[in-house]
């Protein structure tokens, strides 16, 4: 960028300054972080960053008055990799309010029978698409049929998504990514994030096979073992990688472990997606069953609940909050899917596809003063690169949030905050006493962006959209021009609000 970008950046600061000058409202920075002074500093970092192939745009409002304090192209689209989920939020909280729950309920035929130790029906377990639905939540709904006391079931164990499609995966998602937990596939009945958790350890001696174990332990998944524990001193040169990868490519849910292990090395987990969530999830019923003295005498498989079933159990999630908080602070992929079909079933009817949630967000959107002829949003996650939008559109989006009663609390809470928890744990920690920061990442290759609020309960609160794509190889460099205007953001920030009180 060098020269050439600070002319450009002089001439919006220029523009910007003119439309401050036209306003009423006179900010209050202590002098040298004036809004004069800020827009320098910030196009000073801009200079500095090791960006030059890179297209960065950037946009800086103040929520108070609504002054655009700094831009740089800021009304060029942009790939918004994860910053899609604040779409998906505010979409979410506003189609299906904040005292929504997920519901996952166990049924049995209307018909049913328990004949001494044996219960003569079809087990039936429905989902609607909760993020959060783990094993424990499982175990809860397989110990209801102790009232029973039975030891047999004289049926199938019936697994129902028919709360949504049967689309696995977003429009435009890598095709070889579909192993790892971040593409994961998409149902409405949903377990683990759809995921198993591959434990490996070294084997006793030099020789033996490794040991892998499975979490939660199932039998719908394999584990084919042909890595061998290595000695400690084995040199690099000779060693062969140790990898654990499903059998994607043959949609198969064998999990392969080769290569080799120091028998000094610490235990390794790694997460793989598994194919077909629903039948998953119904074997993981059967395998708890299975544990708990209860023998299915049929098979597991897929279908809808008879409108005749006899719910027996349900598990209700934490209210809509919770879940939108999962998926801002550990920007879960899944999560954010599982909304926008779930915004679908509720607006639309069942079963909720991804067409039909999107096309009840960008009714919400146009509420928001976004023209949502200028923008491109094709999933919920922001992992497809068919995603386009803007910095303006961003802070437009964070501003309607902020100022919307029924927002404001869910959406600013569920962001991560600076320094403390979820994707922004580990980074700018300076900002961590103060909490004056919470904010959404979002990365992909070639690819990073950070969009959210500065100081936000306070006298001078900002919301910002900052959006970097076209690089090549580490996102180190982007990221740290993201801290450091932070962190100007933030002192200019803190000195209006002495000065305002």
């Amino acid at each position: 960028m060098g020269r050439r970008f600070i002319n450009i950046v002089t001439v919006l600061c220029s523009v910007c300054l003119l439309s401050s000058c036209a306003s009423t409202t006179r900010f209050t920075g202590r002098p040298g972080i004036s809004p004069e002074n800020l827009r320098e500093d910030l196009a000073t970092v801009l200079q500095a960053a090791d960006l030059d192939q890179a297209s960065v745009g950037i946009k800086v409002v103040s929520l108070r008055s609504g002054i655009t304090l700094f831009e740089n192209e800021a009304d060029r689209l942009f790939v918004p990799a994860s910053n899609t989920k604040l779409l998906t939020a505010v979409g979410a909280l506003k189609a299906l309010g904040s005292e929504y729950r997920f519901v996952t309920s166990l049924f049995l035929d209307k018909g049913f029978a328990v004949s001494g130790d044996t219960l003569l029906s079809n087990i039936y377990l429905k989902g609607s698409g909760d993020p959060e639905f783990r094993t424990e939540d499982l175990e809860s709904l397989a110990a209801e049929l102790d009232r029973f006391n039975i030891r047999y079931i004289k049926g199938d164990v019936v697994a129902d998504e028919s709360n949504f499609d049967e689309v696995r995966l977003g429009s435009g998602w890598m095709w070889d990514d579909v192993q790892y937990d971040y593409s994961a596939q998409i149902s409405a009945l949903t377990l683990n994030r759809n995921c198993v958790t591959v434990t490996v350890v070294p084997g006793e001696t030099a020789g033996a096979a490794v040991r892998v174990s499975l979490e939660p332990p199932t039998s719908y998944m394999t584990v084919d073992v042909q890595a061998v524990t290595v000695p400690e001193n084995l040199p690099d040169s000779l060693r062969i990688p140790l990898r654990v990868l499903r059998r994607w490519r043959k949609h198969s849910n064998v999990i392969e472990v080769t290569g080799q292990y120091s028998i000094e090395a610490d235990t390794l987990h790694a997460i793989r997606t598994v194919e077909d969530p629903a039948l998953y999830t119904a074997t993981v019923l059967h395998d708890l069953l299975n544990k708990a003295g209860i023998q299915v005498t049929g098979s597991v498989r897929k279908d809808a609940t008879p409108s005749t079933g006899i719910e027996i159990a349900a598990h209700q999630s934490d209210t809509l909050p919770s879940a939108v908080a999962f998926v801002l602070k550990d920007s879960d992929n899944l999560g954010a899917e599982l909304l926008v079909k779930a915004i679908g079933a509720h607006t639309t009817g069942t079963p909720g596809t991804a067409r039909s949630g999107l096309q009840a967000m960008r009714k919400i959107m146009s509420a928001t003063s976004l023209d949502t002829l200028q923008y491109r949003q094709v999933d919920g996650s922001g992992l497809s690169t068919y995603n386009l939008i803007s910095p303006t559109q961003i802070t437009d989006l964070l501003r309607f949030a902020y100022q919307d009663s029924s927002l404001h609390s869910p959406f600013l809470d569920g962001l991560p905050i600076a320094g403390i928890d979820g994707s922004l744990h580990n980074r700018m920690p300076s900002l961590t006493a103060a909490r004056s920061l919470v904010a959404k990442t979002g990365t992909m290759s070639g690819v990073s962006c950070l969009s959210g609020f500065v100081s936000p309960e306070s006298y001078e609160p900002l919301a910002f959209s900052i959006m970097m794509n076209n690089y090549i190889g580490s996102s180190r460099a982007a990221r740290r021009a993201q801290d450091e205007i932070c962190r100007i953001l933030a002192a200019y920030s803190r000195q209006a609000n002495l000065v305002g009180r």
